[in-house]
């Protein structure tokens, strides 16, 4: 058995199990500091003190006595590194004072039950029972293990922080140095690598099809995926302390550091060719450095660094600005502090970007309008760039990394099988925006992003403890964004295969998030994200650690939360700017955050296109009044669920009510607090009692800045003792009505009925609707299908407007009002009709697909242009047109609805459209598309509906005429 199929076994056996039982320390005097994350981390430092003993002219036998070749020899040492503390396993949570031999005993069953003996065997036993100094290590591969042992821990060693004095150092910390020195000599073996990547908002976004920026989304996740590939091929995959998010941290050889520098630079302009990542390296490490931070070590010198003016604001910002006290401050945490520096300072000194150079007489790309065209994407019929043509590729072929990892949480945590594909075998993921939409065509782009993270990773005192924070940190984030889609959506939306999955994921990494949703969902999303990521065990637990392990050091206590930017516009509207408005409305949470130590929401609904990018200017252009402002955004997480409350009491005023007031708090404080007492005034007494109380709510709710005896007095207005004035949450609760909001059970499911109908006519005579595309010889040409352009088609266009036009005549004929369609100057918006096919003002619930008429014999027929008014023909106006002659049309049409009545009318509606139409498309009069209806089915999601249950619809819908008249 080889020593990969030694490793990949345990790898196999023990690293799941020990990676989820956190309950198992890797020091009792450490409670926060998991076994996994130690023995992870003396692997991965192991085999990188390895590669360097390779790089400065050692040979593998002369570091374990075996000739092994290189991948074999940091196979070895990686699992060395693993089981040198594997006993500590066995002897459970705090008996570990005999878990050498412990450790011994049980290493030497599992590898004889691997067949594993002689001397690879007493290599591995070795490096177990003398991982010590104590133990007294002998081979080179025994003092690696020994001293990786006391890198990966050094920071979080209570005996090595209380040190004060240089003389108190030396001497805790002499015999792990004389090991370093014997083993490295002079020169530290080690360096850290951190990156991140450039533009990634430029890159992703660049484009507003969704196909595109999956495809992006995806490339860079599956970077992320290469770069730890990289890792395991040349090093371990141990020695990354967190890769995710777009950037990543590793120790690596000293010797072999700007090697692996340009590795990672040149893989990223490979694969994107204009997404570069910035790579910076450390100066060598050693023990100290791990263990102290940065020069100087001791306290004593620590103490006497002092300065004035600007000396003295740097110190301040190093130091007290974060803790109280600097000691706490010299750790691991401070030399990943300086490489962050390091590497905004490489990002704005950086003197080139990928650049294409795209000469005027070039045709440019019709996705990112910035280079040249090379390639025709076929579905669309449009002309892209080569990096465009890619990433849309990969959003509509490749991988779906973040709907598996969904679809494995739903498994593993509700025990759900989600299909991945739908009925027809196509993987069930948006296709556009317009798919993600609600009914009334809007999309809401969620950007989440943890509150003061960066400051509490450089706390960080140790590798473990840091690889262990970013862990957690992504565990919890993920599982919050997964919980709010299982909540929100429901398991009977979710494992449909009729629907596509009602939510996109663009970015999910470390503690920020990006996701698109329909509108009406948004706001309950977002809540549930910023609730479920302070609930989850992991963030409450760590943030108990944290506490715990700095105490009186911190400024104030520390809490775990998110903030989050809602954004909500049309899904026409460029994800660009979308993006930098969900953005700028983060930053305007996260400076509320600052003061309640709370998970924060700020959101903005963009009624039209705006030009501006920045929320603050926005938000200001749209509420601020003098002396007064008409929102009371941003809020935190509890004011975010009290709200959606207030904005579910409120759906007792009618719609109009609910006009008039948001009109009267654009008027002032008086005119609003007037028009609402007339308005409660008005109606009965119990209700009138509930509303007040409600208006109360609105004010008592925000208690944030506010002069608390003035609240009852002007409900829902309260004074804010900042810059705002007086402030108001009423428009906002009334902007989630309008939004749909509270039709999305909060903590419980999406409130939505799918109606699926397909309809087969009978084709009594050619049918012609004339196409964008000329042909030889013939005037007008016929439509044909934009996947192939070969096969004619009725598009969704013409089957909408000639149901609509058949519904407007069956309603009228029944007494029911209907406005023309025909004319958008004569819609109204407000009859049947436009309920169902939608208005100027609002989108239909419907969606209608072509009706592909595949097979169709085509001929050519001349014709002649007539005078309606003369009666007679035009000179000069003949022309020919394509004629296609087939037996049937096949027509579908979806339809997303919040009720179950809504779904019948709808379905019963269409029925009778479908069978009062005679003909579709030009030329009618002429005896073309003549058709009639053979067979329609109307599903409500998975069950049919009956011919019966149409017809008494329909009566409902003339009774109910007959009522109001």
């Amino acid at each position: 058995m080889s020593i990969h199929d030694i490793f990949a076994d345990f790898q196999q056996e023990f690293s799941s199990r020990l990676s989820q039982a956190d309950y198992i320390l890797a020091d009792t005097r450490i409670p926060w500091v998991s076994l996994y994350d130690h023995l992870s981390l003396t692997a991965g430092i192991a085999v990188a003190m390895t590669k360097e003993l390779l790089l400065r002219g050692r040979n593998p036998n002369g570091i374990c006595g075996l000739d092994l070749s290189e991948d074999e020899l940091r196979a070895l040492t990686c699992l060395c590194g693993f089981l040198h503390d594997i006993g500590k396993a066995c002897l459970g949570e705090t008996k570990y004072r005999n878990h050498v031999q412990q450790g011994i005993e049980y290493t030497q069953w599992w590898l004889e039950s691997k067949n594993v003996k002689n001397s690879l065997q007493s290599i591995i036993l070795n490096t177990v029972g003398r991982h010590h100094l104590r133990e007294g290590p002998q081979t080179t591969l025994e003092e690696v293990i020994c001293l990786a042992d006391s890198y990966a821990s050094a920071g979080d060693r209570p005996e090595l922080s209380k040190a004060s004095t240089i003389s108190e150092l030396v001497q805790i910390t002499s015999e792990t140095l004389n090991l370093e020195q014997s083993l490295f000599s002079a020169d530290k073996p080690l360096c850290l690598l951190l990156g991140d990547t450039d533009a990634v908002k430029e890159y992703v976004y660049e484009t507003s099809m969704l196909p595109g920026i999956r495809g992006a989304s995806e490339i860079l996740q599956y970077l992320e995926e290469k770069v730890q590939g990289l890792f395991r091929e040349y090093l371990a995959e141990q020695c990354l302390i967190y890769c995710g998010g777009g950037g990543f941290l590793a120790i690596v050889p000293a010797s072999e550091a700007e090697e692996w520098r340009k590795r990672i630079e040149t893989l990223y302009l490979k694969e994107t060719r204009t997404a570069a990542i910035t790579v910076v390296i450390s100066k060598p490490f050693g023990y100290m450095d791990i263990g102290r931070g940065l020069m100087p070590y001791d306290d004593e010198q620590l103490r006497e660094l002092v300065g004035d003016g600007v000396a003295a604001d740097l110190l301040f910002s190093h130091f007290e600005a974060l803790l109280q006290g600097r000691v706490k401050r010299k750790n691991f945490g401070e030399v990943v502090a300086k490489l962050t520096s390091q590497l905004q300072q490489a990002k704005r000194q950086k003197e080139e970007a990928p650049f294409f150079e795209t000469l005027p007489i070039y045709r440019r790309c019709h996705s990112c309008g910035k280079r040249a065209s090379a390639k025709q994407d076929r579905v669309r019929v449009e002309w892209l760039c080569d990096i465009c043509y890619e990433k849309r590729n990969h959003g509509r072929e490749g991988r779906r990394v973040f709907t598996e990892r969904f679809i494995e949480w739903a498994k593993a945590n509700k025990d759900i099988e989600i299909p991945q594909k739908n009925h027809e075998g196509k993987p069930r993921f948006p296709e556009d925006l317009d798919a993600l939409a609600d009914n009334e065509g809007r999309i809401a782009f969620l950007y989440a992003d943890g509150n003061n993270m960066g400051d509490l990773l450089q706390l960080m005192p140790s590798p473990a403890s840091y690889r262990h924070f970013s862990q957690v940190l992504h565990s919890a984030t993920r599982d919050a964004l997964f919980s709010a889609f299982w909540n929100v959506f429901g398991e009977a939306c979710l494992k449909d295969p009729h629907r596509p999955l009602p939510f996109e994921i663009i970015a999910l990494g470390g503690d920020d998030l990006v996701a698109i949703v329909p509108a009406s969902c948004g706001w309950a999303l977002a809540v549930q994200v910023l609730e479920g990521f302070e609930e989850y065990a992991g963030v409450q637990k760590l943030e108990y650690e944290l506490n715990e392990r700095l105490k009186d050091a911190l400024l104030k206590a520390a809490h775990l939360s998110l903030s989050a930017g809602l954004a909500i516009a049309d899904a026409k509207y460029p994800v660009r700017f979308l993006f930098d408005l969900a953005e700028g409305l983060l930053r305007e949470a996260k400076r509320l955050a600052r003061t309640t130590q709370s998970g924060t929401l700020c959101h903005l609904w963009l009624r039209a296109p705006v030009i501006t990018e920045s929320a603050k200017i926005l938000m200001d252009e749209l509420y601020k009044r003098e002396e007064r402002y008409l929102t009371a955004r941003p809020y935190t997480k509890d004011q975010a669920k009290e709200l959606f409350g207030i904005a579910q009491e409120l759906l007792m005023l009618p719609p109009s009510q609910r006009k008039s007031l948001a009109e009267s708090v654009e008027k002032g404080i008086h005119v609003s607090l007037n028009y609402a007492l007339y308005q409660a005034a008005r109606i009965n007494k119990d209700r009138q009692e509930k509303i007040i109380e409600t208006f109360e709510k609105l004010g008592t709710f925000m208690c944030k800045n506010s002069k608390q005896e003035s609240l009852k007095k002007f409900w829902f207005w309260q004074e804010d003792d900042q810059d705002k004035g007086w402030q108001t949450a009423l428009l906002d609760a009334l902007e989630l009505i309008e939004l749909g909001a509270t039709k999305v059970d909060y903590g419980g499911k999406f409130m939505i009925c799918r109606l699926r109908i397909d309809m087969q006519f009978h084709l009594l005579s050619g049918v012609h609707i004339t196409g964008e595309q000329g042909k030889l010889w013939v005037d007008k040409a016929l439509m044909v299908d934009w996947h192939h352009g070969e096969h004619p088609i009725v598009p969704a266009t013409a089957l909408k407007g000639w149901l609509r036009e058949s519904a407007e005549r069956l309603l009228r004929g029944l007494g029911i009002n209907a406005c023309g369609g025909s004319n958008a100057m004569t819609i109204c918006g407000t009859c049947a009709v436009c309920d169902l096919f939608g208005s100027p003002k609002k989108r239909s619930s419907l969606r209608f697909q072509d009706a592909v008429l595949s097979d169709a014999l085509t001929d050519i027929r001349m014709n002649a242009s007539l005078s309606r008014y003369r009666k007679t023909t035009y000179e000069e106006r003949l022309f020919s047109a394509e004629i296609a002659w087939h037996n049937a049309l096949n027509a579908k049409v979806l339809g997303f609805f919040t009720s179950e009545i809504d779904v019948k009318k709808a379905a019963a509606l269409l029925w009778f459209a479908a069978k009062a139409g005679f003909a579709i498309g030009t030329a009618r009069s002429r005896g073309l598309g003549w058709l009639e209806l053979a067979e329609f089915q109307a599903q409500l999601d998975n069950t049919m509906l009956s011919y019966d249950e149409m017809t008494n619809m329909i009566t409902k819908l003339a009774l109910q005429k007959e009522v109001d008249k």
